[in-house]
């Protein structure tokens, strides 16, 4: 049984993000505890208040909510496991909070790890730059037992909004790799258009503004909506119209000298598309290719 809020936060790992993550619920009022392995990453927290932990096993067991903020599943592993780590000294009913980006399987690993121990764990990897943890918009990607969640929110409160995902665990660290697939999908798209561009005489600085105005645009969240919704009937722009303009796209590239990979691969699943029959079907409709590639559904 928990006494009342958490009132002491442990941080573990005070890299570039722990260290933002730790200087803002510390603003918050928190009594902070740190730990890291090389302590002079810790020292402008220490000189503010903070409380230098000796082990992982120390800190967790002066506090209500110990932090992680690590680099991936072996380095959280590293400071969780062992005699000097955070599961050997946890308080009955205290929350383990991982911000870390660690693998889904990972995620479900620790939270029965810490039940079996008399501990709790909440998933909450962050969204975000680390500046964005001093401006409370470092957001948290929650998922675990909601009780937990809402015992750690003044905490996550402290740096940013909380988005929850779900009660299992994994759930949000496989939202946050949707997140991190999306935005580097983002960057190699972004890579070949400035390409594309500059080879066909585009200025940069035009690219750049067709880039941000194409991404305001409400048509990307209507088809978000479509391919939640499977919904390919009232076809706004057709798969057959959408393939020409993709081969119109591979034809310049090949003009210009201006390799477009990922406007090959979408021919690609377009194509199989069309030998199915759905050349009516809304150009969204692209999303049941990769349906069918996972195994959940066959073509419509």
């Amino acid at each position: 049984m928990r006494a009342g809020p958490a009132k002491t936060v442990a941080v573990i790992g005070t890299g570039r993000m722990g260290s933002a993550i730790a200087e803002a619920i510390q603003q918050a009022g928190f009594e902070l505890l740190v730990y890291a392995r090389t302590p002079a990453k810790a020292r402008q927290l220490v000189e503010r208040g903070a409380v230098l932990a000796a082990s992982p096993a120390a800190a967790a067991s002066a506090s209500d909510v110990v932090v992680t903020s690590l680099v991936d599943d072996r380095s959280v592993g590293a400071v969780v496991d062992g005699t000097n780590g955070i599961l050997a000294g946890m308080r009955p009913g205290a929350v383990h909070v991982g911000a870390t980006t660690v693998s889904p399987r990972f995620a479900d690993e620790l939270a029965a790890r810490h039940l079996a121990a008399g501990s709790r764990y909440v998933a909450g990897p962050v969204v975000g730059r680390r500046d964005l943890a001093a401006a409370h918009r470092l957001t948290t990607l929650a998922a675990g037992d909601l009780a937990d969640i809402e015992y750690c929110r003044p905490v996550l409160d402290s740096f940013g909004p909380i988005r929850v995902i779900g009660e299992r665990h994994g759930m949000a660290n496989t939202v946050k790799l949707i997140v991190n697939f999306i935005t580097v999908s983002w960057l190699e798209l972004m890579s070949e258009m400035y390409a594309f561009g500059e080879k066909n005489g585009i200025d940069g600085q035009v690219v750049h503004d067709t880039l941000v105005w194409v991404f305001d645009r409400p048509g990307l969240r209507n088809y978000a909506a479509a391919m939640r919704d499977r919904s390919w009937d009232d076809a706004g722009f057709e798969l057959s119209t959408g393939f020409k303009d993709v081969q119109l796209m591979i034809d310049a590239a090949t003009d210009s000298k201006a390799p477009l990979p990922y406007a090959e691969l979408i021919r690609s699943r377009m194509l199989t598309l069309l030998a199915n029959g759905l050349d009516k079907k809304d150009w969204a409709v692209i999303a049941e290719v990769a349906r069918a590639a996972a195994g959940l559904d066959s073509l419509v």
